[in-house]
């Protein structure tokens, strides 16, 4: 079986996209809906950061996208380590291959 390295994303962006270095960053909501053992309707919301690199999509980001924006993305998972005080710390990355603007825009960006 091959594996695939695919995440998809629908929720709302939490703070304008930023530039950091040659990529930018910004965070989305995404609500989970539940009913408990009882029956009653829980919910509960997670934030995930999200980086696009520079290129045509990042400079799409930054003109269009904004806090509250729905989106809908396409990404992949990398992870990475760095050294910081003499230790090795390691993390895992959202990379935006694709994203869509949810509000009635007929624009996305590749």
């Amino acid at each position: 079986m091959k594996a695939i390295n695919l995440f998809l994303l629908t929720g709302n962006v939490g703070q304008d996209p930023r530039q950091v270095g040659k990529v930018v960053r910004f965070p989305v909501a995404t609500d989970r809906m539940w009913r408990d053992e009882t029956g009653q309707p829980k919910s509960a919301t997670s934030w995930v950061t999200v980086t696009v690199f520079a290129g045509k999509t990042s400079q799409y980001v930054l003109d269009h996208v904004r806090k509250g924006d729905a989106v809908s993305i396409q990404a992949h998972i990398a992870e990475s380590s760095y050294e910081k005080n003499g230790s090795t710390h390691y993390a895992t990355d959202v990379i935006v291959d694709r994203l869509d603007l949810l509000r009635g825009s007929s624009e996305s960006a590749a």
